[in-house]
């Protein structure tokens, strides 16, 4: 089978059904990071009580006791929001971290075509001991 044939089928396998495969795993890492951190849930509880620890109001409570309980429920919301804040400052950095990996490996994807041929391009070079490459030739750059 001639090697020649396959190119024009992988270029256009590579450009269009992997580009797509590739944005929807994308898609899916970032939705598993989004979810795995809750960070829709923890935005929509943001100043809840941490793990539901309040005190319940009681029938005929004391003033003290009722200050008690107040002060109580401010502190466990105090809480909440504090490590609610860490978790999420935690999920988006790793969020964020996760787009610019994928925008990198995207921006790879794009040009690796071009990589394996210039390698290819080179080995032939090197095996063949043919040295007409300028100085300044990229192909020549990998010797550095």
């Amino acid at each position: 089978m001639d090697v020649l044939a396959l190119l024009p089928a992988y270029l256009t396998w590579h450009y269009t059904r992997a580009l797509r495969e590739y944005w929807h795993h994308t898609e899916n890492v970032l939705w598993f990071i989004g979810h795995f951190f809750s960070l829709a849930t923890l935005l929509r509880t943001f100043f809840a009580p941490w793990r539901r620890l309040d005190a319940e109001k009681v029938e005929r409570e004391k003033m003290g006791d009722m200050f008690s309980r107040l002060i109580f429920n401010a502190v466990m919301r105090v809480v909440g929001a504090f490590l609610r804040f860490w978790i999420l400052l935690v999920g988006v950095m790793v969020l964020a971290a996760g787009a610019v990996i994928f925008a990198g490996g995207f921006i790879v994807w794009l040009i690796l075509p071009f990589i394996i041929v210039a390698m290819l391009v080179r080995g032939v070079a090197l095996i063949a001991g043919v040295s007409h490459f300028s100085p300044r030739s990229p192909i020549m750059l990998w010797n550095r």
